[in-house]
């Protein structure tokens, strides 16, 4: 989980708690009529609106991106592949089996090689991939 989610959620309940020991009532700070209707309502008209494979897949994306530290740094992408090619030219392929690698494409890509595919296999595996990620995304967006 992220610190700045952590340190969101934590600083709404205290800002919530603070108005309540300042004086105010919990019960005028908690509707549960309104709630019901607030989050049902948006609920109800997200199924009305998309298919059910479409919300399931943005509600999993949604926590994924809310809870999940995912760091896509192009650069250190970058510098991990100028590390692992000095890797290659010292060692070989087989040099990359102990690599740790974040990005989950990134590792698909390198264990496809280390693997021996063939390298046109990799390029329309590593294509495959990238797509369905973009498209995962662009549905997790709608």
């Amino acid at each position: 989980m992220d610190i700045a989610t952590l340190i969101g959620i934590v600083a709404g309940l205290g800002v919530i708690g603070a108005a309540i020991s300042l004086g105010g009532d919990f019960g005028s700070f908690v509707n549960v009529p309104s709630i019901l209707v607030v989050f049902g309502g948006t609920i109800a008209a997200t199924f009305i609106k998309f298919p059910l494979k479409d919300v399931m897949s943005a509600f999993k994306t949604g926590a994924s991106i809310a809870f999940k530290n995912v760091s896509a740094d192009p650069q250190a992408i970058y510098d991990q592949a100028i590390e692992m090619a000095n890797i290659v030219r010292k060692n070989g392929l087989l040099g990359l089996e102990n690599v740790e690698i974040e990005n989950d494409i990134f590792k698909r890509g390198v264990r496809l090689c280390t693997d021996g595919h063939n390298l046109d296999i990799v390029k329309d595996t590593m294509s495959r991939e990238v797509n369905l990620s973009i498209l995962r995304d662009e549905v997790g967006e709608r």
